[in-house]
């Protein structure tokens, strides 16, 4: 089972752009999300190692 991920931003037309990153998941994985400050504490952690989560959105509807 494999589960793919893509992030976009937006950019102003000063900024220059950044080349596009391709996740590829196919084994548990942990979700840290925190602010970018020296030692900040994590605001939201997510283990993901359950496979209806790693199923392709949509898929067996």
């Amino acid at each position: 089972m494999v589960l793919e991920s893509e992030g976009r931003a937006a950019i102003t037309k000063k900024a220059a752009p950044k080349p596009q990153r391709r996740l590829h998941f196919d084994r548990p994985f942990l979700i840290c999300v925190q602010k970018r400050e020296p030692n900040a504490t994590p605001f939201f952690l997510m283990w993901v190692d359950n496979a209806e989560l790693m199923k392709p959105y949509g898929a067996g509807d």
